[in-house]
């Protein structure tokens, strides 16, 4: 018999790792797990499988393989001030910080700090793009602009049964900003300047300022590419990052709340693991 192909031998690694993993023997059973096997053992590599009922067949680990290897990663830090953990991070790391601050007007100090912050982490190059309340957009504009270059506002609508009635200023209102922000030049793809949510999507599962799934897929897709750094140091529950690991980017999530980094944690592992 002939030896290992190397999709075999992949196959035979993440078995291994999957292994070590677990602290145990994986036990497989289906129609491809014989010949798996024998092509293993011409090869003297005969701890690859072990044949059994115990455990579900090969395609099912095969499936997962796959998915890991689609999905991308993350990387949760410690509950902790934004701004000590954006300095424990490299310089001129990240591509891209895609983020959604709280809006009351008590935590504007918080948008000067995360231009300084943004400008220390970013790439040259890279974007700050911050979702925004509409209440204090000029004071936040300037403050930011202290560290980067204002290059765009886009629309972010949120149709349906997402409306903000927003009383103080007698408005009823169907989108937010999202304001963009570069260090230095950008060099990018072209970038449309309307993103939006499904229609009713309301999703307050996880965290009661939780955005939408398909709006945060939507910001991710418009503004990184496949295999791009992700940074949101106002993580919450995680949804820029499912945005991000579920389009092929490499997040990384701050929080000061430990609660929430907790929740963000599992549902991250949860969908990695499941796709779900």
């Amino acid at each position: 018999m002939s030896r290992l192909k190397n999709y075999k031998k992949g196959n035979k690694t993440y078995f291994q790792e999957f292994i070590m993993q677990n602290g145990k023997y994986v036990y497989i059973r289906s129609w491809k797990s014989e010949q798996e096997y024998l092509d293993a053992q011409s090869a003297k590599e005969k701890d690859i499988v072990k044949l059994s009922r115990e455990y579900p067949h090969l395609d099912v680990m095969l499936k997962q393989k796959k998915r890991q290897k689609r999905f991308g990663t993350f990387d949760i830090k410690d509950a902790g001030d934004f701004v000590i953990r954006c300095n424990e991070l490299k310089p001129n790391s990240v591509d891209a910080i895609i983020t959604d601050p709280p809006y009351p007007r008590e935590y504007l100090p918080l948008y000067e700090k995360l231009g300084e912050v943004s400008k220390f982490v970013l790439k040259p190059g890279g974007s700050l793009v911050v979702m925004i309340g509409q209440s204090y957009l000029p004071e936040i504009l300037n403050m930011i602009a202290k560290s980067l270059n204002y290059q765009w506002l886009v629309s972010y609508q949120t149709p349906g049964g997402q409306s903000a009635q927003l009383w103080q200023r007698k408005v009823n209102t169907f989108w937010k900003p999202v304001i963009w922000f570069v260090k230095g030049v950008y060099e990018g793809k072209w970038i449309g300047d309307v993103a939006k949510s499904s229609v009713n999507a309301n999703e307050k599962q996880f965290h009661q300022w939780q955005q939408s799934e398909s709006g945060m897929l939507d910001l991710v897709d418009r503004f990184t590419k496949r295999g791009n750094i992700v940074l949101d140091p106002f993580m919450g529950s995680g949804t820029t990052g499912y945005a991000s690991v579920k389009l092929g980017r490499h997040f990384i999530g701050i929080d000061i709340d430990a609660d929430i980094i907790e929740i963000a944690n599992q549902r991250l592992t949860e969908f990695t693991r499941n796709g779900k």
